[in-house]
């Protein structure tokens, strides 16, 4: 999608980053918000979200029969993943450490 000759799509992720600049904002959300490609205004920015954990286990074929097999490097890469997923998950619940530092 274009407009006035620039790709809108791509100015999304960081279309919201002169916010950091309102001073009034700043001090109502707090010194540890991330303003910086954060378009939603989320508790985590687009950087810090958490990928998907992988899948550790793998669909095989032996003697003709499917088989689930687990990977243990796959195992160990989707564990760690959980775990930060998990951590995110809980910023988001608890609302961040952020907020607000000040409201009315």
């Amino acid at each position: 999608f274009t407009w006035n000759g620039k790709n809108v799509l791509l100015q999304i992720p960081s279309g919201m980053d002169f916010l950091i600049n309102c001073h009034e904002l700043v001090k109502w959300f707090g010194n540890d918000f991330t303003f910086e490609r954060n378009p939603f205004m989320l508790a985590v920015p687009l950087d810090d979200r958490p990928v998907t954990p992988v899948n550790a286990t793998r669909e095989i074929v032996m003697d003709g029969v499917k088989v689930e097999q687990v990977s243990s490097s796959l195992a160990k890469q989707a564990n760690q993943q959980k775990a930060y997923f998990d951590h995110c998950e809980k910023v988001y619940a608890e609302g961040g450490s952020w907020w607000p530092s000040e409201g009315g």
